[in-house]
């Protein structure tokens, strides 16, 4: 399976803009002759840039002794280019899958940012974009009264980590 992925996106009345591109590839290996196990194998490579464009902003140099005047320079010249970056991504997952039984199982496992690009408006050498891990499982087991549906999520992207649990 191949993909591509375009993201476009303006907060703070266009002043923060992001765009990537992402593509991405996996593979799907049987693990026995039946069919109902299998290793997944999945890349993305990310091409993206953010921009701060610092004229649809204010700041206390355009405040003068007669009031707010924003047809003043802001002073913030310096941040509004930002680097663009390229970031790789990589993933695995088993799945198995019990057709004649009913009974579904994954277990999955991805990083991204593997190679930590430099993200910076101040040019920070020390600057850059943390991997981030995440991890999901899903249980579907055989029932013939009703279906069940278990999902374990799972990231960490430092500082933050956070574990959820679905139960259906």
């Amino acid at each position: 399976n191949m993909g591509i992925q375009f993201m476009s996106d303006k907060t703070m009345k266009g002043a923060f803009k992001s765009n990537f591109i992402t593509a991405t590839a996996a593979y799907h290996v049987p693990l026995n002759m039946k069919g109902d196990q299998s290793l997944g194998v999945g890349l993305s490579a990310s091409y993206g840039s953010r921009k701060i464009d610092f004229t649809n902003l204010s700041t206390e140099t355009q405040f003068t002794n007669g009031g707010f005047d924003p047809t003043l320079p802001n002073g913030e010249i310096a941040l509004e280019n930002m680097k663009p970056y390229a970031t790789v991504g990589a993933g695995l997952l088993y799945t198995y899958n019990n057709r004649e039984e009913g009974t579904f199982f994954d277990f999955g496992a991805a990083v991204y940012h593997l190679n930590k690009p430099q993200q910076t408006i101040l040019y920070d050498q020390n600057e850059y974009v943390p991997t981030r891990v995440a991890a999901q499982a899903t249980l579907i087991p055989h029932s013939s009264k009703q279906l069940q549906h278990s999902t374990l999520t799972w990231q960490k992207n430092t500082p933050v980590t956070w574990t959820m649990l679905q139960v259906l």
